[in-house]
C-alpha cells in the first residue's frame, strides 16, 4: 500500500522515509538513502544524529527504534577516501553491521539535502551570525561582515556558542575580525582545499571551521587569515536538531529522537 506520508496517519517504510527526504528539494547523490536495512520494513522510531558510530545505534536500540538517520558515512573508510558499499571488511564495520543486523536497525543517510536544507545556515545561527553578506546557495558559501571585533573577543564569544572549553585557532597578534567564512563540517581539511580558495576568493579575514587539520592551518597562516577549529560534528548538530524538529511537525505520529555525537577525544 502507498503511504500518504505527508498526512502522518499511517505506518511508513523505509524505503518511503528515504524517499521523503529526498523529496526536500534539496539535491539528491548516490552517497544518500537507504544504506543498511530492508526498504520495506515498517519504521517504529528514527534516531537522527551525526554519525552511525556504535554508540548511536545502541542508543536506537535502547529507545525501540528502529531507523538511525544519520549524515555522514556509516562505513568506515568513507566514501570520500575510497570507500564504498563493497568495501566491508575491517574491524570498524564489523563492529557497526554486526550490531545493526543484530539490532534489526535501518540505516538511511542524508548528506548534502541537510548541507542545503538547514546545517550549513544553523551554524551560522548558532555562532550569532545573520544576514551573510554573501551566500551561494548552490556553492555552499557564507560570508558575514561584523562590527570590528578583537580576535581574542572574538575567540571568546565563539567558544561560548558552541559550548566549548577549548578549541584549535591561529590569528596574527592584533588581529581585528571584520569578514567571516564558515567552512563548516569538514570543507575546513585540506582534502577540500578547492572550496578553501574559493571562500578566501572572497577575501574574508577569519573562518570560523569544523574539522580542520595543520595543512590548512599552514594554508591560513600564510593568507594572513584567521582560523579556528569547532568541530565536525559539533558545526552540525545544530543542523540536525533542527531537521528532528520539522520531522517533528511533518510526521506527527513517528517518534524522532535527536542523539548528538560528541567529541570522540579528549582534550587534556
Amino acid at each position: 500500500m502507498k503511504v500518504n506520508i505527508a498526512a502522518g496517519d499511517e505506518e511508513m517504510k523505509v524505503g518511503e522515509l528515504s524517499e521523503w527526504i529526498q523529496n526536500l528539494g534539496c539535491g539528491w547523490a548516490s552517497e544518500n538513502g537507504v544504506r543498511f536495512g530492508n526498504p520495506e520494513a515498517e519504521v517504529t522510531g528514527v534516531l537522527v544524529c551525526w554519525m552511525c558510530a556504535c554508540e548511536s545505534i545502541r542508543e536506537a536500540v535502547r529507545r525501540g527504534l528502529n531507523v538511525v538517520l544519520c549524515h555522514e558515512d556509516a562505513l568506515f573508510p568513507p566514501s570520500y577516501a575510497g570507500g564504498n558499499v563493497d568495501q566491508l571488511a575491517g574491524p570498524v564495520n564489523a563492529a557497526r553491521l554486526g550490531l545493526l543486523g543484530r539490532s534489526g536497525v535501518s540505516v538511511i543517510r542524508a548528506h548534502g539535502p541537510l548541507d542545503k536544507f538547514c546545517i550549513l545556515d544553523d551554524f551560522g545561527a548558532r555562532l550569532g551570525l545573520a544576514n551573510p553578506s554573501v551566500k551561494e546557495v548552490d556553492g555552499y558559501v557564507r560570508i558575514y561582515d561584523i562590527n570590528p571585533t578583537p580576535f581574542v573577543e572574538f575567540f571568546d564569544a565563539v567558544k561560548h556558542a558552541m559550548g566549548l572549553k577549548a578549541a584549535r585557532h591561529w590569528a596574527s597578534e592584533g588581529h581585528i575580525v571584520r569578514r567571516v567564512g564558515l567552512p563548516w563540517g569538514g570543507l575546513g581539511l585540506s582534502i577540500n582545499a578547492g572550496f578553501i580558495q574559493k571562500m578566501l576568493g572572497y577575501m574574508p579575514d577569519t573562518l570560523i571551521a569544523g574539522e580542520t587539520d595543520e595543512y590548512s592551518f599552514y594554508a591560513a597562516q600564510d593568507a594572513g587569515v584567521a582560523l579556528i577549529e569547532t568541530g565536525h560534528a559539533a558545526s552540525e548538530n545544530p543542523g540536525l536538531e533542527h531537521f528532528v524538529a520539522h520531522m517533528r511537525e511533518k510526521l506527527p505520529d513517528l517518534p524522532v529522537v535527536f542523539y548528538m555525537n560528541r567529541p570522540a577525544y579528549a582534550v587534556g
